[in-house]
């Protein structure tokens, strides 16, 4: 009994219930569902990840989760693509700007190289045999290639024996001749024992991994020593194995703007030839469609219409019939604005001002002096830094090579970057003309001194002939402190041969009358 009341109440209960119409029937049914559409991801990153839920990577707002960064990023280097590198750099005018212009401007100045152990003489046919050689360009082409492939070097060639280490002490009168190479044409050789793996200290493992003892270099065995390496970026631990021990192309981080850059210029491009539409209106243009002699008939006379207007400037139509031409300057409207901030992301990318990649001049109220200081800290430390080492070793070779003389110690100094107007060239040349006039006024310093140092700053336009016989007498200053003046010294003073100093006031009397003449000749 207590089931078939059970049985009855629910049959009652159904009853009750109100009709479902067809709406009400149909959004029920989408319950059971699952539809999709663009917002989709958006909706379920929000519930899954925001706030009803954790997501993936945790609790957080659309905006602060990892998805984004993971979907913009590559997760493989195009340094490992040679031919894609080697074609770019080829073809595309900014890349080979943005690869090269650095390095010239490290190297724009003269590079003094500064040691205690060479005369002045040796130094300077050090300098010949570099330039004979063309050793600071070939220098400059490894250091491209590394910015560029992630890696290069300058082989040192000497004719005999490659795969054996470099003594510089037998390489006294040797035919030398330097080769700048990328990565790719050198090849891993002979590595050290496996054992050393294992005896390793702190600082070295990573040379015992990625520091071959005999590179090859189309199948020539080359001795490490024998190779100076320049390496590009350097990446971290995580990707470095993928890039078999050597850095990262500088075009790793700019692909994103530049791939920006060759769509706007080349829908730019192809614009150009939308820019000017010809709008025929004929009579009857529908119905003259519907047979093929009418077809043939409105080819011809767009045909004519279209030679006529190209050729003979003028345009001859039927009554009925007309002609517009509408460009489409609005298609361009925004395209520079565009253009322009990717302009800027390239540079941001590259830490080099406009005006060095696109020659683009500062604009407003801006000088540009400020981009210019942060370029040439750029070129300061990524260039400059990185390859003095490489540089001193280099010279310590050379002064092998030509003098058979082995030293210690050298010094690099680069010239300053920051470029002068003549204005500001012809203030520091003043004021280093009176310091050393002052210095020569002090006796610090002879007047053969002085010439040389006025030849070698280019403080004149012209040199000036160094006479040892023209200087034995010491500066007019000097002979007026000491009250000895030199009989031989000729300045248009009266009776200079003939003065005595007797008492100490009388001297200083002199001397004061002697200055006040010296002073107002140099006035004159």
């Amino acid at each position: 009994m207590y089931w078939i009341r059970k049985e009855r109440e629910r049959e009652m209960a159904k009853k009750k219930q109100p009709e479902l119409s067809f709406i009400d029937g149909y959004t029920k049914g989408l319950k059971d569902k699952e539809y999709t559409n663009s917002l989709s991801s958006l909706t379920g990153s929000i519930i899954n990840g925001g706030w009803e839920g954790t997501g993936a990577y945790g609790r957080g707002v659309q905006a602060s989760q990892a998805d984004t960064l993971f979907k913009n990023n590559r997760n493989y280097f195009i340094s490992n693509f040679r031919y894609l590198l080697s074609e770019s750099y080829v073809e595309h005018g900014i890349i080979q700007t943005l690869v090269d212009l650095p390095v010239d401007d490290a190297f724009r100045t003269e590079i003094e190289f500064k040691t205690n152990e060479l005369t002045k003489e040796e130094k300077a046919q050090i300098k010949e045999y570099m330039e004979e050689h063309d050793f600071i360009e070939k220098f400059k082409n490894a250091i491209k290639w590394a910015r560029l492939f992630g890696g290069g070097a300058l082989i040192l060639m000497t004719g005999d024996d490659m795969s054996q280490p470099l003594d510089i002490k037998k390489l006294k009168d040797k035919p030398i001749e330097f080769v700048d190479v990328d990565l790719w044409e050198l090849y891993y050789g002979e590595n050290r024992d496996p054992k050393d793996v294992h005896n390793y200290n702190a600082g070295n493992f990573e040379k015992l991994l990625y520091r071959p003892e005999i590179y090859n270099y189309y199948e020539i065995k080359i001795h490490k020593s024998r190779v100076f390496r320049m390496e590009g970026r350097r990446a971290p631990s995580f990707v470095r194995p993928r890039l078999r021990g050597w850095g990262f192309s500088v075009l790793e981080t700019i692909i994103r703007g530049f791939n920006q850059y060759l769509k706007g210029v080349n829908a730019t491009f192809e614009m150009l030839d939308e820019v000017k539409v010809d709008v025929y209106s004929i009579n009857n243009f529908a119905m003259s469609l519907m047979s093929p002699q009418g077809e043939k008939a409105v080819r011809k006379r767009i045909m004519l219409a279209n030679q006529l207007k190209s050729f003979l400037n003028a345009l001859v139509l039927d009554k009925n019939d007309s002609y517009e031409s509408k460009g489409h300057s609005s298609s361009f409207s925004g395209l520079a604005e565009v253009m322009k901030e990717i302009r800027y992301q390239i540079a941001s990318d590259l830490r080099m001002p406009l005006s060095k990649i696109f020659g683009i001049a500062s604009s407003g109220f801006s000088s540009g002096e400020d981009d210019i200081k942060n370029y040439n800290t750029m070129i300061e430390t990524e260039i400059r830094s990185k390859v003095r080492n490489n540089l001193a070793k280099l010279y310590k070779i050379m002064a092998s090579i030509v003098l058979g003389k082995e030293i210690h110690e050298v010094e690099i100094s680069f010239g300053s970057l920051d470029y002068e107007t003549p204005k500001d060239l012809s203030i520091r040349k003043n004021s280093e003309f009176q310091r050393m006039m002052i210095c020569y006024s002090h006796g610090l310093i002879n007047a053969k001194e002085v010439k040389e140092m006025i030849n070698k700053q280019d403080i004149l336009p012209t040199s000036i002939e160094v006479n040892d016989k023209i200087f034995e007498t010491q500066p007019l200053q000097l002979q007026i402190e000491e009250g000895k003046p030199d009989e031989e010294t000729q300045i248009g003073i009266k009776d200079l041969k003939t003065r005595t100093f007797t008492s100490e006031s009388e001297k200083a009397k002199r001397r004061e009358q002697l200055l006040k003449e010296l002073k107002e000749l140099d006035n004159v």
